[in-house]
């Protein structure tokens, strides 16, 4: 389980800080040799200050496409040479302390500055500061008072917007050992929820409580079968009690994450007697069958069971209910569908499938959570494809504790979503391949204003790639709304992204006269989308300039955050809202707006959640100024940052 959420965790990250995922495709390219070096110090954030050896310092950036990693002396002392000629981020990470990014003002948040180098410059005398990380310790019982052994402990980092909590899991997590004990360490400073999230709530069968009768029917079995002389009837044994199954459960003492109790750390700090006791309840199973249009069981069959959009969950509830924890579904090659040990709450049950036929299993039995990821992740990916799920079947239910049988659904064909891949000014010598853009139909109904949850919507959507002749088609959608996001080639469709690795950007995608890049398409029951034109262009829109201060000189560590005048694109993965972070040198440079007027500003401090909230965004109008790029237009603008700035 801990493997598992820390991968779910990292995807959600990157999602996040809007870093681009590459595709996983064969890179035979050689890393670029440069004349310039960066060097410098890992220093404890204390007074007095003292070197931290053997701490990971990671760069990334510039031309290079795999991070370098170095290790620190005793002296606290890392290098780096032969670099390119660009601008680079440092990362400094050991157990035990807080994650540095040099130049981050806070730590364990914020992507840090970047040190820009020229070709045989050495950067030297830097210093990142670390701080060691504050504990959160305690121990955990089951109902009984016992200490509940190899329980995954989940810290989870929470802010409150708006009146309104906002979760994130960390990557620092726990177990608690033989005597119910955890410990998480290397936390920053700040708000935390504490989960408990017991091994059982993914066992299929729960456990089945001893009630009062069975009791009773023991003791008096017991006394008849005892008794000299004749022998006694013994009446038959009474109902077993309902089953029942461990409950994520959060500190002090609820299932629910909103009446959680908050753990506050300051710097370098341990808290510990954070103790508390893990709750059981009700679980259920459901059973049924599923077929096709033609009432014959369906091919490659997958399903998710995940909580319905509204109800009182975290996003992190989501994404593992995605993944099958507490309930993996199982669909057979007869098409019998099964689930158990799926704790209260509402539910939605997506199904999607193929009709049956030659050239493949007629259904898929992915056991466990991982399976039901694995599922979840191919049929995203094979979803407009041959051979891809082409059917699709929806219900919403409602556990209570209850078993619900004889459930009986029928796929129904899915939407499809198609058009054509244009590249502008397409090079006749080098032809981009439009194989290689990747096609995803998000689940608007899933979004919100994080990461973890956008990546929700991608995982309730669908996807595909193109074609060699420009076509491309995602098929087997449900009726709903959708986000479209069109991956350059190299690169996976992410939300928010602007450019990709191949210098290729999306320009527009065109529903006929209307640009739906950053908007929504409303898939109606049995009504096919088509003639979506995406254009790629490498003439991509360019603001850049330099950060100075009221004298004039290079000002770094202030994010700047373009957003668009129209209030309309204030949506969760917009293209017309990006940030930046300047260079060491104050240089920044923000590439593939989609033509328009935006708004620019800089800022203290960045929370990337904020981007696409609207009263954040709408707090900034006062202290930003507008500029207007045109079709593939580049704009120099200096900002100075003075009094009242």
């Amino acid at each position: 389980m801990t493997a598992r959420l820390s991968a779910l965790v990292i995807v959600a990250a990157l999602a996040l800080s809007g870093v681009a995922a590459s595709a996983q495709v064969r890179d035979t390219t050689k890393t670029p040799v440069g004349t310039a070096s960066i060097s410098g110090v890992v220093v404890s954030a204390t007074s007095p200050e003292t070197p931290v050896r053997r701490v990971l310092v990671t760069l990334g950036g510039g031309s290079i496409k795999v991070p370098s990693a170095a290790i620190t002396d005793d002296a606290g002392a890392f290098q780096f040479v032969n670099l390119p000629e660009g601008a680079y981020t440092l990362v400094a990470t050991r157990p035990a302390y807080v994650t540095s990014a040099y130049g981050a003002k806070t730590f364990g948040r914020g992507s840090g500055v970047p040190v820009s180098v020229r070709a045989g410059q050495n950067v030297t005398g830097l210093t990142l500061k670390m701080l060691h990380g504050s504990v959160i310790a305690g121990v955990v019982r089951d109902p009984l008072g016992r200490p509940a052994p190899d329980v995954e402990i989940i810290a989870m980092a929470v802010q409150t917007v708006n009146g309104r909590r906002r979760t994130t899991p960390v990557l620092q997590q726990s177990r608690t050992d033989g005597r119910g004990e955890y410990r998480v360490y290397g936390l920053a400073p700040g708000d935390y929820l504490i989960r408990a999230q017991p091994n059982s709530r993914i066992d299929q069968g729960g456990i089945r409580q001893t009630t009062a009768a069975e009791v009773d029917w023991a003791k008096a079995a017991s006394a008849k079968s005892g008794s000299a002389g004749v022998a006694a009837e013994i009446p038959a044994p009474p109902p077993s009690g309902r089953p029942v199954a461990y409950t994520p459960t959060y500190y002090p003492g609820s299932v629910d994450a909103a009446q959680a109790g908050v753990v506050s750390l300051g710097a370098n700090e341990e808290r510990a007697g954070i103790d508390f006791t893990t709750l059981l309840v009700p679980v259920a199973s459901i059973s049924g069958t599923v077929v096709g249009p033609d009432g014959q069981p369906p091919r490659n069959a997958q399903a998710q069971l995940a909580p319905a959009q509204g109800s009182t969950t975290t996003s992190l509830d989501m994404l593992i209910g995605m993944a099958g924890a507490g309930g993996g579904v199982r669909i057979g090659a007869d098409g019998r569908l099964s689930a158990s040990g799926i704790a209260p709450g509402r539910y939605r049950l997506l199904i999607r499938g193929s009709l049956a036929g030659p050239g493949g299993p007629a259904g898929i039995s992915l056991p466990g959570a991982a399976g039901a990821l694995a599922s979840s992740i191919a049929s995203s990916m094979l979803g407009g494809r041959a051979g891809g799920p082409t059917l699709w079947a929806a219900e919403e239910l409602t556990i209570d504790g209850h078993d619900i049988t004889g459930l009986s659904l029928q796929l129904q064909t899915g939407v499809s979503v198609s058009g054509k891949i244009v590249f502008e000014g397409d090079d006749p010598q080098a032809p981009a391949d439009p194989s290689r853009v990747t096609v995803a139909a998000n689940d608007a109904a899933r979004e919100s204003r994080s990461a973890m949850d956008m990546l929700a919507g991608m995982l309730q959507g669908s996807g595909g790639s193109g074609l060699k002749d420009g076509s491309f088609t995602v098929g087997g959608l449900p009726p709903g709304a959708y986000r479209l996001t069109f991956g350059a080639p190299g690169t996976m469709a992410m939300l928010g992204m602007t450019t990709g690795s191949s210098g290729w950007v999306l320009k527009s995608a065109m529903l006929g006269d209307v640009d739906i890049a950053d908007g929504l398409i409303d898939v109606k029951p049995g009504q096919d989308v088509s003639g979506i034109v995406a254009t790629f262009t490498k003439m991509a829109t360019q603001i850049s300039g330099r950060l100075q201060d009221a004298a004039g000189g290079a000002v770094s560590g202030f994010p700047i955050v373009v957003f668009s005048t129209d209030r309309a694109r204030w949506s969760a993965g917009s293209r017309r809202i990006v940030s930046a972070k300047p260079a060491s040198d104050g240089t920044y440079k923000i590439t593939g707006l989609p033509p328009g007027e935006y708004f620019l500003a800089a800022l203290t401090d960045l929370d990337p959640n904020d981007l696409y909230d609207p009263a954040f965004l709408e707090g900034l109008v006062g202290s930003a100024f507008k500029i207007t790029l045109a079709d593939g237009e580049k704009k120099v603008q200096d900002l100075r940052m003075g009094s009242g700035s």
